[in-house]
């Protein structure tokens, strides 16, 4: 067998010829790469030895992280058969592989997120970082994240010069999507509570960084679990603030295409499968619940 075709050679060929990878995807591709599949010839792979792998991966892993397993080792396939003319690199024991893969429950999708941020939780972690010293200003942070549901690395991307404090609008750059890695900019509106956040930042004029919040995101990140912790706060994630916003602004009485405007989403699928928290007794405390 020649090297040539293996499966970690076609990851680290891949890896070293397509720009604007992901950092998921790159640890993920990278993690395969050193795995004992990596050494099998990606033109002989059997289903059976997807279901090895996603066996070995779920001692440690959830079946939605093997699953991403094998998206991210599709894409570097299909990218062979077109750009390499590697045509007997297939997926057929992929394909095959994945409804028993599925039925022993060694892939799945990640299960459903509805955990919402209490009052009590948020008034906590807003009192230990209005009274902490540090440097990034988290509780700024929090607070844009519940009013304005950015992903932290979006927000610790926002500049000056792509806010617009007239119209209450700011460019946001290269968003998350499935397909497109580079590029990916939107317009956001900004709600007012959020614009009022961001123009109490400071701006620092002669500084070369433009970014209105110039923090590291994984130290924000940190920040907040370590936080949380010491709070005692459980089950609660940064992340789950954006779903918060989507849901508060449901609450309030803004149409799906409103909200998207504001979170920016592609899919409003995605926005009320996703992102949308309501819950049956909240119907009695929106809008609806007003009118009765």
């Amino acid at each position: 067998m020649t090297t040539a075709f293996t499966v970690g050679t076609l990851i680290r060929r891949y890896l070293a010829e397509v720009t604007g990878i992901g950092p998921t995807k790159l640890s993920a591709l990278t993690r395969i790469a050193g795995m004992p599949i990596a050494s099998k010839d990606a033109r002989k792979l059997r289903a059976a030895d997807y279901i090895d792998h996603c066996r070995l991966r779920r001692k440690t892993v959830k079946p939605s992280t093997a699953a991403l397993d094998l998206t991210h080792w599709n894409t570097v396939m299909v990218y062979a058969r077109v750009a390499w003319d590697m045509s007997d690199v297939s997926r057929a024991s992929l394909i095959d592989a994945k409804p028993v893969l599925r039925q022993q429950k060694l892939i799945g999708s990640s299960p459903h997120r509805d955990r919402r941020p209490s009052e009590d939780e948020l008034q906590r972690l807003l009192a230990h970082f209005r009274a902490s010293k540090g440097k990034i200003p988290m509780a700024d942070i929090i607070e844009l994240s519940i009013e304005f549901g950015r992903r932290i690395s979006e927000t610790c991307r926002m500049t000056w010069g792509d806010y617009d404090p007239a119209r209450r609008t700011i460019r946001l750059r290269d968003l998350k999507h499935s397909k497109r890695k580079d590029g990916n900019d939107k317009e956001a509106a900004i709600p007012d509570r959020a614009n009022e956040i961001i123009m109490r930042q400071q701006r620092i004029t002669a500084s070369p960084d433009e970014r209105i919040f110039p923090y590291n995101h994984r130290s924000a990140i940190a920040a907040y679990c370590i936080a949380k912790n010491k709070l005692g706060i459980k089950g609660l994630h940064l992340h789950d603030n954006r779903g918060e916003c989507s849901t508060r602004l449901l609450e309030a009485g803004y149409s799906v295409p409103q909200v998207m405007l504001v979170t920016l989403h592609d899919d409003p699928k995605m926005l009320l499968t996703k992102y949308n928290k309501l819950r049956p007794d909240n119907f009695h405390t929106g809008p609806a619940g007003k009118l009765a």
